[in-house]
């Protein structure tokens, strides 16, 4: 089998036609390209949660007595600004994680950075 034949056996070729015996036609993307655009796009959104977990120890560390590293079984729960800083953290981080595509479909017309 030549390297064209298996070429236009793997490309995918969407065709309208149309009443007025228009044809057109457009291609899709393939398995190959979506996997690269879901990985990219779930690299960008590791990296935007990985910060916001970077932001959210640093935020409980200036406003509370470690809260994060603390172990101790004896040891109270959390101050009413560490809760409070905790409970943003969890908004933040479903916004992050739901509004990446919403805003990518509201502003760059269903576009993500991996599918652009």
């Amino acid at each position: 089998m030549a390297s064209d034949d298996l070429t236009k056996l793997l490309r995918e070729e969407y065709t309208i036609d149309t009443p007025e015996n228009v044809t057109f036609g457009y291609e899709v993307a393939g398995i190959g390209a979506r996997f690269i655009a879901a990985l990219i796009d779930t690299l960008l959104l590791g990296v935007g949660l990985l910060l916001l977990n970077i932001l959210l120890v640093v935020l409980l560390n200036l406003v509370g007595s470690n809260a994060v590293v603390r172990f101790d079984l004896e040891a109270q729960g959390p101050s009413w600004i560490e809760g409070l800083v905790i409970a943003l953290y969890a908004l933040l981080n479903f916004a992050v994680f739901w509004g990446y595509y919403i805003l990518f479909e509201l502003f760059w017309n269903g576009q993500t950075p991996g599918k652009r």
